[in-house]
């Protein structure tokens, strides 16, 4: 797995850097993976009207110390909302904790069920879908040419569906 630098604060024992003029400062970077992570679990969280404007991941973030990534949201005041999120930075037992939490709101909660589908036979390996794939779970192979699919890097933000031209990829639940 690639690591990602991201400013998250100094680095132990690291110093200020200054930049420009104004002499402000700026973090060190660190590298963070997502392997340091205890435990992580994807999770479709479904919002009643009601509950649209709930600050959910405020909540998780600040009293379960939980990281998330939001993956997918489709969050409209006074509509029904969909937030796809994969929790991490923690025991299971923690995250548990926070989605029972949620849960108590009356917001939905259910695993990642959807997939992405491929019907490889039809595929013309043209490769449209690997430009909108940012997680890289789908790439031509150099040798062949062919189209891969690496289900483990899939997040289901179904873009790859809408690129491409022979739709011959799906989402299936």
């Amino acid at each position: 797995m690639e690591d990602v630098s991201i400013p998250i604060g100094p680095a132990p024992g690291g110093s200020e850097r200054k930049r420009g003029s104004d002499h402000r400062s700026e973090p060190p970077l660190r590298s963070i993976k997502m392997e340091d992570y205890l435990a992580i679990i994807r999770v479709v969280l479904t919002f009643p009207p009601e509950l649209a404007e709930l600050p959910i991941t405020y909540h998780l973030v600040k009293d379960f110390d939980l990281s998330l990534n939001i993956l997918k949201a489709k969050i409209v005041p006074g509509e029904e909302g969909k937030l796809v999120l994969e929790l991490a930075n923690g025991e299971e037992e923690r995250i548990m904790a926070g989605l029972e939490f949620i849960r108590s709101q009356g917001v939905l909660v259910e695993p990642v069920s959807k997939e992405i589908t491929l019907k490889e036979e039809e595929c013309i390996h043209c490769g449209a879908c690997t430009a909108v794939c940012t997680p890289k779970a789908l790439s031509l192979d150099p040798a062949s040419a062919e189209l891969r699919f690496d289900r483990e890097q899939c997040i289901v933000c179904e873009l790859c569906v809408k690129a491409c031209p022979m739709r011959v990829i799906k989402v299936t639940f």
